[in-house]
């Protein structure tokens, strides 16, 4: 075989091919002989050369791939074995296991997996006792060329695969019932054999296999109180090194069963075995053998995940041992060094503590209070390590983490964020006072220790940080967030970790600190100095735009300071570009609480520089870079536009009382934007066929009419020709978006009702063309154009069918767009036609070219339900089904009894009588859109072959 195949399934050919796929250098080999081969071991033939393929003189890949072959064809293809060839095919499977008891494994490995398929298509009817079946003939089985552990190793590896195999095996659900019933009643076989083995002097190998066996049918799901005597056995095998990883994962799979749950007696028998192994803890971390800790973390963590409320409820002894347990896990997560250099199992034990506090939270209120007595000082013990764990190491030590180390801490240190919500919902102010105690003992200390070690600060800031969300003034002492704003200007900021920590502190209290206007004076400085220092840049920028947010009129005596400082440091040379767009948002909050004529002298200081820098970049050949400055600024005004806003109340409760009063000023946005507009024309005309700017030029725009609404109109007719410009040269998706605005916004307005409407037909004209060439490949266009033209059917059709409009043409190609491959071009073109349909009876014009197509409509949807479109789309054909029926019932009973006599349509697996139901329990619902769209899903699972079956059950969850 020279380069390619060959087409007949011949022994000799698949070890030919076997030997390019293992190794011929040349990939397209290697690739067209893995094709060939997958071929061959779903042929017909596959019945009779896997068996020639397993003879002991072939090498381990052409049995292996014997062995694969055999499993392929019982697991896929067992309906072309007949069934009087079942005792045959079972027999030569016991055989073949047999003769590789001693290798190679890989080999037994498949065959066991093989035989394990057959099984479960045999049991109990064509093999009443399988499992029971497959013990005795192990037992019964002689070979002198065996020995006792390599027979008992293959008969524990077989039946350790059944169990699995059971878990992994897609069987129709009625069969599974059936099915596991009769694994269950294989269970007085195996579980006395694995006991029996555990408690016998059997070989290692033996006792490993042994406790893996368990751990699968354990997995496989078997009652707690009859594995008790087993479960001791795993417990005293974690002590032997050789036993520790299986021994560890069979626990695990015990307390992690299903239906543990239903017996907490058992659960709390395991606890005590588990504080026996705290010394076993101990002194792995004493020698910092990190394998052991990470296995005994992991099933102490199991325990209390779990079975958190069994650690609750517990009474006496039992919560004696509970709290032990707890201590176990606070151990695992203080564990000493730093994650993830030093130690990888910490992390594990996070979850349990939310698990832990949503269980008290979620209790009674006596049993709360009863529960705070016992877990309150333990969560106060975890706030410590956490103040600890998520400290940085020193700077030289940090310096030699990986790329990745350093990502895995930063996760780290978020998950410890995450922690410390969890203890603040129970500890409340007593944490918050804790904090505060540690940061005044810290900053006690001398200044040149605070500086060399400023990673306790940073600690305390981080928590305190943590919680900021969580912290409602409402329920927690007001005086324990003051005591601790007021410690932060006496941080020494040292280093760039500690002013970044300190800043995002500073925004996450941006809300309180409205609150608390005399403290604004004394931060202002500290986040102004970020603007000097481009590795606080990101930080500083944050900080000052989600103060100024929330705080924009308390901020008016440092207005001037804070404006200024926003002006030097947008022309100086140290913020990144992201930073500089941040900024202004910033900006754009400020000036909104000061008189329009302060704002527009600031706004010709700030913003003057960047219009001439745009305007300057404009008189250049484009490039990446001119296209880079373009960019900026364009964000800039749209960042500013989008915050500057005099109308804007001082908060949503002002609001609601009193609205504010409408000044008589314009809005200085409407001035800018009148300003800079010419500008903005010449940037279109240059970077017409660059989507990104233009993009960023429809952002600016949207963000001004969003802040303006209907104080934009005396724009209106020059937006709407500067969109249809750029539509019609190089058709964009963002530029239906921003047309959406101001349909959207002035419909209805008789002094743009002609603008509007001739905006909208020159965007459909354009559209309708661009569906007579390559549409296909512009779907994002298809999706916009849907939904605009279905807003505007829905808030103003007047729009839409005006005198020069072509509703036939849109229906045209919205039967296009139906067939489009996207999802979300499918899903809006349904919504597109269910709103169309539903103007019918308003309009003559749309009802006549709903007669005329509505049975071509009603083909591709059916279609689409019968497996041409992907399922998560059919609730969105029965929407259209749904609009056909409230609006044109007649003519939908003629074309739905037309369309279903064809013969295989809408696909072959449904049959006549359930095409007609389908047909009844569609035309008969006008209303009920539920149950519609149940009937829709139920008739495309039938024409797809997936009605009943599990694959169906599983993914219809992720649709």
């Amino acid at each position: 075989m020279e380069g390619q195949p060959p087409v007949e399934f011949t022994v000799e050919n698949i070890e030919r091919a076997l030997h390019q796929l293992y190794f011929d250098p040349n990939v397209s080999v290697k690739d067209a002989a893995q094709k060939w081969l997958m071929s061959a071991q779903v042929s017909p033939q596959a019945w009779q050369f896997c068996w020639v393929l397993l003879q002991k003189d072939k090498a381990a890949e052409v049995q292996f791939f014997g062995a694969n072959a055999l499993f392929v064809k019982i697991s896929h293809h067992w309906a072309e074995l007949p069934a009087d060839h079942y005792g045959n095919l079972r027999t030569q499977l016991f055989q073949q296991i047999l003769a590789f008891a001693g290798g190679p494994r890989m080999v037994l490995t498949r065959l066991c997996v093989a035989l394990s398929a057959f099984a479960l298509n045999t049991m109990p009817e064509v093999w009443p006792e399988a499992v029971k079946g497959i013990v005795d003939t192990f037992q019964q089985a002689s070979s002198t060329e065996l020995t006792p552990s390599q027979r008992c190793g293959a008969l524990l590896e077989l039946l350790t695969v059944l169990p699995e195999q059971h878990n992994t095996t897609c069987l129709a659900q009625s069969r599974r019932g059936t099915v596991r019933n009769a694994m269950q009643e294989g269970l007085p076989h195996v579980l006395p054999l694995l006991q029996t083995l555990l408690e016998q002097p059997s070989p290692l190998d033996v006792q490993q296999q042994a406790l893996k066996c368990f751990s699968s049918w354990v997995t496989f799901g078997v009652p707690l109180n009859q594995v008790e005597g087993l479960t001791n056995l795993a417990f005293k095998a974690v002590r032997s090194q050789e036993l520790f990883d299986v021994a560890i994962d069979a626990l695990v799979n015990v307390v992690l069963q299903p239906m543990a749950y239903k017996f907490p007696g058992t659960v709390q028998k395991f606890i005590p075995q588990v504080l026996q192994l705290q010394d076993m803890l101990e002194t792995a971390i004493k020698d910092k053998d990190m394998d052991t800790c990470n296995g005994l973390c992991r099933l102490a963590v199991a325990i209390g995940e779990n079975h958190s409320k069994v650690l609750l409820e517990s009474t006496g002894e039992h919560k004696q041992n509970s709290l032990e347990l707890i201590k176990i896990i606070m151990m695992c997560t203080g564990l000493p060094g730093r994650y993830p250099v030093d130690e990888t199992a910490s992390d594990m034990t996070f979850s349990f503590w939310y698990i832990l506090q949503d269980d008290m939270i979620a209790s009674e209120p006596q049993a709360f209070q009863d529960h705070c007595a016992y877990f309150i000082p333990l969560y106060m013990n975890l706030v410590e390590i956490m103040l600890i764990k998520v400290q940085y190491p020193p700077d030289a030590e940090y310096a030699t983490w990986s790329a990745e180390e350093k990502e895995q801490f930063r996760c780290y240190r978020q998950d410890i964020a995450d922690t410390l919500v969890y203890a603040f919902n129970l500890l409340r102010d007593s944490l918050l006072n804790f904090l505060y105690a540690m940061l005044s003992t810290i900053l006690q200390q001398d200044r040149k220790q605070q500086e060399e070690t400023w990673q306790p600060t940073e600690g305390c800031l981080h928590a305190f940080l943590s919680i900021g969300e969580s912290v409602d003034p409402e329920e927690c002492s007001d005086h324990c967030i003051l005591n601790m704003f007021n410690l932060i200007p006496k941080v020494p900021i040292t280093h760039v970790k500690l002013a970044e920590t300190t800043l995002y502190t500073i925004g996450a209290y941006a809300e309180w600190l409205n609150s608390h206007p005399e403290l604004l004076g004394g931060l202002m400085p500290l986040i102004l100095s970020g603007f000097n220092n481009p590795d606080l840049t990101l930080s500083s920028t944050l900080t000052l735009k989600d103060v100024a947010q929330e705080c924009a009129k308390n901020m008016q005596p440092y207005s001037n300071d804070i404006l200024s400082a926003c002006q030097n440091a947008l022309t100086g040379n140290v913020m990144k570009a992201k930073d500089s767009i941040r900024l202004m948002h910033a900006v754009g909050s400020l000036l909104s609480a000061l008189p329009v004529q302060d704002i527009l002298n600031y706004l010709h200081a700030i913003l003057g520089p960047h219009v001439g820098q745009l305007e300057a970049s404009l008189n250049e050949q484009p490039s990446a870079s001119s296209k880079a400055v373009v960019l900026q600024k364009l964000n800039m005004l749209s960042m500013l536009f989008s915050a500057l806003d005099i109308r804007r109340p001082e908060s949503e409760e002002a609001e609601k009382r009193q609205p504010k009063p409408r000044a008589d000023e314009p809005q200085p946005v409407l001035l800018v934007l009148q300003q800079v507009y010419p500008i903005v024309q010449r940037v279109v005309s240059q970077w017409i066929a660059d989507t990104g700017v233009i993009e960023a030029v429809c952002e600016m725009f949207k963000r001004a009419v969003r802040t303006l609404q209907d104080e934009i109109a005396p724009m209106t007719a020059q937006l709407s020709e500067l969109l249809v410009q750029i539509y019609n040269a190089i058709p964009q998706s963002a530029i239906l978006d921003m047309a959406k605005q101001l349909l959207t916004l002035f419909h209805s307005s008789e002094d743009h009702a002609a603008s509007m409407q001739s905006l909208f037909l020159q965007l459909t004209t354009r559209t309708i063309a661009l569906f007579q060439q390559a549409i296909r490949e512009h779907p994002d266009l298809v999706e916009g154009f849907m939904v605009l033209a279905s807003s505007m059917l829905k808030r103003c059709p007047a729009v839409l069918f005006q005198e020069n409009s072509n509703p036939e043409a849109l229906f045209q190609c919205g039967l296009m767009a139906l067939s489009f491959p996207e999802n979300h071009v499918v899903k809006s073109t349904c919504t597109f036609f269910a709103e169309l349909i539903g103007q019918s009876s308003n309009h003559p014009l749309v009802a006549q070219v709903v007669n005329q197509h509505g049975r071509t409509l009603l083909e591709v949807v059916m279609k689409a339900i019968g497996g041409d479109a992907p399922r998560s789309v059919t609730d969105n054909m029965a929407d259209i089904l749904m609009a056909l029926n409230k609006n044109c019932f007649q003519a939908a009973c003629t074309w739905m009894g037309e369309v279903m006599k064809v013969e295989g349509f809408p696909s072959q697996l449904v049959t006549a009588q359930q095409k007609e139901q389908f047909a009844r329990n569609v035309l008969k619902e006008r209303v009920n859109k539920r149950k519609i769209k149940e009937t829709v899903k139920e008739f495309s699972l039938l024409c797809r072959g997936l009605y009943g079956t599990e694959y169906a059950a599983e993914t219809d969850f992720e649709l």
